[in-house]
């Protein structure tokens, strides 16, 4: 699936990144297309003092749901596949 694929290529690049002396943890959350779940995810990651930034949704739908709690928690969030344009405005910490 598109998500799994994506998960592929981040880990790929953390694996690279290693190579070079930087070493990122990554913390996974599957939210099984329900949007509640991403928001409980999301509210349990922002409450974690050890997440620095938030990788995903890959859905625009899922964006939308959980991009206002990373940006009033100040946790930049990048959404590498989500297309639509409509997130929050301006988007200091929501990257598309």
């Amino acid at each position: 699936s598109f998500s799994k694929n994506t998960l592929k290529g981040v880990q790929l690049a953390l694996k690279q990144a290693k190579e070079n002396g930087i070493n990122i943890q990554l913390e996974t959350k599957n939210n099984s297309g329900s949007p509640g779940k991403a928001v409980q995810n999301m509210n349990d990651l922002v409450k974690d003092r050890s997440i620095m930034a938030v990788l995903g949704e890959v859905s625009s739908a899922m964006s939308l749901t959980i991009a206002p709690i990373a940006q009033q928690a100040q946790i930049p969030m990048v959404t590498p596949t989500s297309t639509l344009i409509l997130l929050p405005s301006p988007p200091p910490l929501i990257i598309r």
